[in-house]
């Protein structure tokens, strides 16, 4: 009974939104221009990864006009590159549960006339990437195959028809890096590198005090707690790393994170934490690891900003999605990040967790991971640095 009821809601929630979809869309007369939009509306960490092969992506399309439909919590951060001619910041979250702002939202899509979309994303999500190409109304419409992560087999089906050509995508897993490289190869003909750019220079600073001393990066969070390190783990990890090396304490995270940010802070005994938590912008949260002599975090945006600004750093992986994230393959960046992790059988379960778990904490993969086995990544890492400038010094 109860699953016919939710099938039921699901039935009519889809009809009422594409309902509204069509109203929307419908109403907005439109000229077709010699626009490209290109449609990436995944969180920070994604983007962070996708970043350099998005400069490849717009060389291929100048000089035509080109603008970027992206996640707004990336929008400042993606017009600071400088690639695009124009950055729509799209809320996500309306996208998926709204009306009026989703609305407003396709018609504002609608409104640019593209005569090229293209959705680069592997995993697609139908009711925001897919609905933003379908909106665009362009001649050519142009995604992945993908696959079913982030979009149930029926909805793939109805959405797979909103393009001109799916690009076909290699079934085995990839890397995020590789599965860039390989939509750029399939679109352009041409051999793409897998290697990740460091962010391009920009003139923006942080609005935020960072000491002027040496100092670590710690972002406990990880969206859910079942993906977090504990805390008092990352707490005596920071207390033992300041004991070895003073390095001044900043705690990063989202607004959310700020108790988990203040607990870590006071837990860890190192004098004078800065929190940052709930405070920074994306761009801020890039200059402040920039600058960082080492960052630790959880499997998280901060990793992969670590790598793209050069920054030491390692990351507390789980096994959920083991090897498409990170590690990151060999030789693929200039500071590639150290990952502390425990090998299990089961890696690569998308986080349906297989192991004995009562759901309370960390998933066993995670919790199984020691402060040694950090500090033991983090000391390498630092020494690596020392050694480097040492060298460079040298010259």
């Amino acid at each position: 009974m109860i699953s016919t009821v939710r099938k039921l809601h699901t039935a009519l929630q889809f009809f009422a939104k594409s309902v509204l979809d069509i109203v929307a869309m419908s109403s907005v007369r439109t000229t077709r221009t010699n626009t490209v939009l290109i449609v990436q509306t995944e969180a920070i960490g994604d983007f962070v990864l996708w970043q350099s092969f998005a400069k490849q992506l717009v060389d291929f399309y100048r000089p035509r006009r080109v603008v970027l439909a992206t996640n707004a919590i990336v929008s400042d951060l993606a017009s600071a590159t400088g690639y695009f001619d124009e950055v729509i910041g799209i809320d996500v979250r309306a996208m998926k549960y709204g009306w009026h702002k989703r609305a407003q939202l396709l018609r504002r899509i609608r409104r640019l006339g593209p005569s090229i979309a293209i959705q680069p994303t592997y995993s697609r999500s139908f009711w925001v990437g897919d609905s933003l190409i379908r909106a665009s109304n362009a001649r050519t419409r142009i995604g992945s195959q993908g696959d079913h992560h982030n979009i149930r087999p029926w909805q793939k089906r109805v959405s797979d028809h909103w393009y001109t050509e799916l690009l076909p995508a290699t079934r085995k897993p990839l890397h995020e890096s590789q599965r860039h490289a390989e939509f750029l190869e399939r679109l352009t003909g041409v051999a793409a590198s897998t290697r990740i750019q460091p962010f391009p220079e920009t003139t923006e600073t942080c609005n935020h005090d960072i000491p002027p001393e040496p100092y670590m990066v710690f972002v406990p969070g990880a969206g859910t707690g079942k993906r977090m390190w504990p805390v008092e783990r990352f707490a005596e990890t920071a207390r033992r790393l300041h004991q070895e090396t003073g390095l001044r304490l900043v705690i990063c995270g989202s607004k959310s994170e700020t108790e988990l940010a203040e607990t870590l802070g006071t837990s860890s005994r190192v004098p004078s934490p800065i929190i940052l938590a709930g405070r920074t912008s994306v761009p801020d949260l890039v200059d402040i690891i920039h600058r960082a002599s080492l960052v630790i975090a959880n499997d998280s945006s901060a990793i992969h900003i670590a790598a793209a600004t050069e920054t030491p750093s390692v990351c507390v992986l789980g096994g959920g999605h083991f090897g498409r994230f990170l590690p990151y393959p060999s030789g693929s960046t200039n500071v590639e990040p150290e990952t502390a992790y425990a090998t299990m059988e089961c890696f690569g379960c998308n986080w349906q967790c297989t192991q004995p778990y009562n759901g309370v904490g960390p998933f066993p993969c995670i919790d199984a991971i020691s402060v040694d086995g950090v500090m033991d990544k983090a000391m390498r890492r630092l020494d690596e640095t020392r050694t480097e400038v040492c060298n460079q010094a040298l010259k």
